[in-house]
């Protein structure tokens, strides 16, 4: 298996060091030339000093690239890439994914944000009947202050305004706010 692991710091490289010692194909990419040396001797892969989404980089290393501004973008990137199956939301996207020559496994299925939203929107007339809160990325969720914050004013909007405040309830999200203890 041929594996790229942008950024070398404690998790990456000890990632990078186990694959690798498995007889996988390891490529590390790091800004940082010296975060290499937690790497060792022994490593078996290559070392690519630079940016985790340079499209020139990531070509060297055995990936395809575009100009990503988003964590997520990168991320997808690098999942299309290395995925066996690709879940777009649009044939628009598959259309994308075909011009960046990945053809293979790419299945339209939808919105999972819209999907999961559909059972409440209205049949008839927009009712405006209750407040909806989405918190799945991690910047609002893994900081309580931050994650407090945004639930209190939800719940203190629905009071003004006399409506139901109904969370989805994405795994990540729950499992913070039972850590935190939030009610």
């Amino acid at each position: 298996m041929h594996v790229i692991i942008v950024g070398c710091g404690r998790v990456g490289s000890t990632l990078a060091l186990e694959l690798s010692e498995s007889g996988h194909d390891v490529v590390v990419i790091d800004r940082n030339a010296n975060a290499f040396r937690r790497l060792g001797d022994n490593f078996k892969g290559r070392t690519f000093k630079g940016i985790g989404f340079d499209r020139n980089l990531l070509a060297e290393a055995g990936m395809r690239s575009g100009d990503k501004r988003m964590l997520e973008e990168i991320n997808r990137t690098v999942c299309d890439i290395c995925s066996d199956f690709l879940f777009v939301y649009h044939d628009n996207y598959k259309a994308k994914l075909a011009k960046e020559n990945i053809h293979n496994g790419v299945h339209v299925v939808g919105n999972t944000i819209v999907e999961v939203v559909e059972k409440y929107k209205p049949t008839t007339q927009k009712l405006n009947n209750c407040i909806i809160l989405d918190i799945h990325r991690p910047e609002n969720f893994k900081y309580k202050n931050r994650l407090e914050n945004i639930i209190n004013f939800a719940y203190s909007m629905g009071d003004e305004h006399n409506l139901p405040v109904y969370m989805l309830g994405f795994p990540r999200t729950l499992s913070m706010i039972k850590e935190y203890n939030i009610n």
